[in-house]
């Protein structure tokens, strides 16, 4: 993988911390996130795959945070 294939790991702390301040599983934020897949959300919150604009804002509407918080 290079470096411009890697997601934002900073993201991926804040997604962490996100979640677990909910109290969310990776199942339940999945619903939540309309079906997104575990094994993404696992890849995001290891900063293993970048962010995508429509995730980042399903996230951010979710957690009622900025977009720009995982946005590089």
């Amino acid at each position: 993988m290079n470096p411009e294939e890697k997601g934002n790991s900073a993201a991926g702390v804040i997604l962490k911390i996100l979640r677990e301040r909910r109290n969310f599983t990776y199942k339940e934020l999945s619903s939540k996130l309309d079906g997104v897949p575990i094994d993404l959300i696992i890849d995001l919150e290891s900063g293993a795959l970048p962010m995508t604009n429509e995730l980042a804002r399903k996230i951010s509407n979710l957690f009622d945070v900025p977009i720009s918080l995982f946005l590089k």
